[in-house]
């Protein structure tokens, strides 16, 4: 029995040296935290056509502690689904403990891939010195939000 759902068109892999320079420069123009962008790292969404649509990461910082980080789309393709694919490719492949930070508007989606908010004594050394940096706070409240640190736990 057919599908009525149609094939997306777009797919995710893993990104590949070519990608390097794509990924920063969205990243830059989504004003996303630029540190730690190391190609590697990233799944890339790309149309048939190899077009480079979007992006995302999971990263591991010096304390251990692993990010879920950098998720970004173009702004023409964003609203369909391509974030959401890049978000759930990443987890199927790291399924251990993992962190996000993020504007606190987006808690809802968050919690859809199983994140639950974190604070305090329970934040990562990591997070910890993050969130309290004046740079990163100013950078928060330049967009009327808040820093938000989320965990999802190990599946």
């Amino acid at each position: 029995m057919a599908s009525s759902d149609p094939l997306p068109d777009f797919s995710i892999q893993p990104a590949a040296p070519q990608h390097a320079e794509p990924i920063r420069q969205l990243i830059q123009q989504a004003d996303l935290f630029q540190h730690g962008l190391d190609w590697r790292n990233f799944l890339v969404a790309l149309t048939p056509a190899n077009e480079f649509i979007g992006c995302g990461q999971v990263k591991q910082h010096t304390d251990g502690t692993w990010e879920l980080a950098s998720i970004a789309v173009q702004p023409a393709w964003q609203g369909r689904g391509v974030g959401r694919a890049i978000i759930e490719a990443l987890l199927a492949r790291h399924t251990g403990e993992l962190y996000l930070m993020s504007i606190s508007a987006l808690k809802p989606l968050y919690e859809k891939f199983g994140f639950s908010e974190v604070t305090g004594e329970y934040l990562p050394k990591y997070f910890r010195r993050l969130t309290q940096m004046p740079a990163m706070i100013a950078e928060f409240e330049r967009v009327d939000e808040r820093i938000m640190v989320m965990k999802r736990e190990a599946a």
